[in-house]
């Protein structure tokens, strides 16, 4: 009895099938053309990107020479005042500056010379011999400022302190980003609505100081959001093939009666012998038990571990059998990447491969910003590359294919300013690896 309930079950289920794909053929064949159309759009549209990849590609080499020089004065500075007792992958923490250090960087303004610039609080002759003693070179720029980094890390410290009182709720509630801006020797403060009142609210609850720069700045959704189409649920089941699954590609989960669309990070496994192989991802966007599926909606793996902290916040996915993670990235020229990972130095070039924008690049301009993105406070690092909703858990690296980390968000006023959380700080919080 049980025998023919099956039969019966699973003829039932065929028969459903080809009653839903005969039905089906009339929709294919009206809707052929327009997918044609879509599709010949779809391919130019990648050909334009691959274009603008090789066009930028290009210019970061010839930028990379132009910087070689500053860049290499920068490291050796800060290899002086290294800690080696500090991990690492603590960076900047594991740099002890001098009392006299207010930041450095490169000189942008100058399109065929980028020399090293170094600020200093004190007297400009005798700092310029010690810098050029330690670096043991005497072609850089030095600019005097009236607060060193320690001062600078202070103020921000006590802002920090007070906005976090409940009586300043509103106040940290219309606050978006904010930290040291060390060319203008000053504290950033990103604010939503930046008129006249709230800052003058600001400086009468928090702090008023010559140091604050207040700009209006406000973030754009990482992810993206679609509601599931009948015609289109997602797939419990998987086909036979093998399928590769690349940094930047398209992932999505089902949340609410809508797919949730994010892009993957890269490929990890868990620490100590025997640990899992998988994905690191958007924590925002996947978190503990979901199920993630591919661009044809194929459940493709499960959300095993998630970490929700400000300065990690992502998840580790594993993977079915079907599906094998690859270090190349999706868009673009199809970098192959290496397992190092990276810690960001201001006016390093970085790029972001995403599901919505591709491969798009640009200058790290801080790596130590706060923000306040969804209720909830971040420790990120800040860059000039255009991201997109659905980029979020999009892949951040380096020319020579480090991992620096996965997208965040991107300010709404300014689609070219974006926001990643550390690879290092990832990998420490999930307990996972590069391989």
């Amino acid at each position: 009895m049980k025998k023919n309930v099956f039969v019966s079950t699973v003829l039932s289920a065929v028969l459903s099938v080809v009653l839903f794909a005969s039905c089906n053929d009339r929709d294919n064949s009206v809707n052929k053309e327009t997918e044609d159309i879509e599709g010949k759009i779809a391919i130019e549209k990648m050909a334009e990107r691959e274009r603008s990849s090789s066009e930028s590609m290009a210019w970061v080499k010839a930028e990379n020479e132009k910087q070689r020089g500053a860049r290499a004065l920068s490291n050796k500075f800060q290899e002086h005042f290294r800690d080696n007792t500090i991990p690492e992958d603590e960076y900047p923490e594991n740099i002890i500056y001098p009392e006299y250090y207010a930041g450095d960087w490169i000189n942008q303004e100058d399109k065929e010379n980028r020399r090293w610039i170094v600020a200093v609080k004190g007297d400009i002759a005798v700092i310029r011999k010690s810098v050029a003693k330690i670096i043991g070179n005497n072609n850089f720029i030095i600019k005097s400022v009236t607060y060193s980094y320690k001062d600078l890390g202070e103020l921000l410290q006590y802002i920090n302190k007070r906005i976090h009182e409940d009586n300043n709720k509103e106040i940290y509630d219309n606050m978006s980003v904010w930290g040291i801006d060390t060319e203008s020797n000053g504290i950033s403060i990103g604010i939503k609505d930046c008129s006249e009142k709230r800052i003058s609210e600001f400086k009468e609850n928090i702090i008023d100081h010559p140091t604050l720069i207040f700009e209006q700045h406000e973030f754009s959704d990482g992810l993206e959001e679609v509601p599931i189409s009948k015609s289109m649920p997602p797939f419990s089941f998987l086909d036979q093939n093998t399928y590769n699954l690349y940094p930047g590609e398209e992932i999505k989960t089902a949340r609410n009666d809508k797919w949730v669309y994010s892009s993957i990070g890269y490929r990890a496994k868990q620490t100590g012998r025997g640990g899992k192989e998988g994905l690191v991802v958007s924590g925002h966007g996947v978190v503990t038990g979901e199920t993630i599926y591919d661009k044809n909606s194929k459940a493709m793996g499960k959300c095993e571990k998630w970490s929700p902290s400000g300065d990690s916040e992502s998840s580790f996915c594993t993977l079915y059998s079907d599906y094998v993670p690859s270090n190349t990235i999706y868009y673009g020229s199809g970098k192959t990447l290496s397992v190092n990972t990276y810690e960001p130095q201001k006016g390093n070039h970085i790029n972001k491969s995403g599901k919505s924008t591709n491969v798009t690049g640009g200058q790290i301009t801080d790596i130590n910003k706060q923000i306040n993105y969804k209720g909830k406070e971040y420790l990120v690092v800040q860059a000039k590359y255009a991201s997109a909703a659905g980029d979020s858990g999009g892949i951040v690296y380096t020319d020579d294919g480090k991992t620096a980390g996965i997208h965040l968000a991107s300010d709404a006023n300014d689609s070219s300013l974006s926001y990643y959380i550390k690879a290092n700080n990832i990998n420490k919080a999930l307990a996972v690896e590069r391989y």
